[in-house]
């Protein structure tokens, strides 16, 4: 498909990368991460790529919009919206903006912050259940 619209030198196309070290080297060399989902929960890629510093565009398919501007969302299957991120994106001061922010907000998501996070419901909820019965 990159090569009939005439991109074919300009796109790579890396294939499933092995977890690890390899993502992590692949993210810190990406100018843009595209997260153009039809579905999503609250995507783990998203969130790496934003621990990376990696600006980002994406749907506002399930959990996404939790994690990037509205500014910087289109809806899924809106192939122009996301064109017009994409250019958005070309602005190095744009990247360099959201490549600071996104490392912000993904630190939110690290396992010791979701862990007390996870803690705090749970002994709510116990709390909550004491008081009931």
């Amino acid at each position: 498909m990159a090569e009939t619209h005439g991109i074919g030198e300009q796109v790579r196309f890396m294939g499933t990368l092995p977890s690890g070290d390899r993502v992590l080297e692949w993210l810190d060399d990406v100018d843009v991460y595209l997260q153009p989902s039809l579905q999503e929960g609250l995507p783990r890629s998203l969130v790496e790529a934003m621990s990376r510093g990696c600006p980002a565009v994406a749907s506002t398919a399930g959990g996404i919009p939790e994690l990037l501007d509205d500014r910087f969302l289109h809806q899924p299957n809106d192939a122009n919206g996301l064109s017009e991120l994409i250019l958005t994106s070309l602005d190095g001061e744009w990247r360099e903006k959201q490549a600071k922010r996104n490392i912000e907000v993904a630190s939110r998501y690290t396992e010791d912050v979701l862990e007390l996070e996870r803690d705090k419901f749970w002994s709510a909820f116990a709390e909550h259940v004491r008081g009931v019965v």
